[in-house]
């Protein structure tokens, strides 16, 4: 084989490897960012509470009892919870609130201090993770 058809191969394998590298780059930085989706969820909601040991908590009925009082719930629609983790350290209820009398209800979902049953925030006004999922989806 000739030299110069020899050069011509590597200078064309290059170009092609910078090409390609770029798009890849894109697409392990974007899996990277969905695969710690729950990480970064839990870190933009964590500064917002204290750190507190798992025996102080309520037990999940007061803390049911508590949120159901604060909010108009449809008694025969479905309730979610979704219990503390050492990641997130918060309750999750997922409640079907009717809004302003409406006969239909809508879901709202709020994190609830296991230690005092008070409702941090609701789970919506949290956006850091859910930013960088979007920005990775364009």
């Amino acid at each position: 084989m000739k030299a110069s058809t020899i050069r011509s191969a590597l200078e064309g394998h290059g170009w092609i490897g910078l090409f390609i590298s770029i798009p890849l780059f894109i697409v392990f930085w974007a899996g990277s960012l969905t695969l710690f989706y729950p990480e970064l969820k839990a870190w933009s909601v964590l500064p917002h509470t204290e750190f507190r040991s798992v025996s102080d908590s309520l037990p999940l009925s007061d803390i049911v009892d508590t949120a159901l009082s604060e909010h108009d719930v449809d008694m025969q629609e479905r309730m979610f919870v979704v219990l503390p983790t050492e990641t997130l350290p918060l309750y999750e209820l997922y409640l079907p609130v009717k809004q302003n009398g409406a006969t239909h209800t809508e879901l709202t979902s709020l994190y609830v201090d296991p230690t005092n049953g008070k409702t941090v925030a609701p789970i919506d006004s949290f956006h850091l993770a859910d930013f960088f999922m979007a920005y990775i989806s364009i």
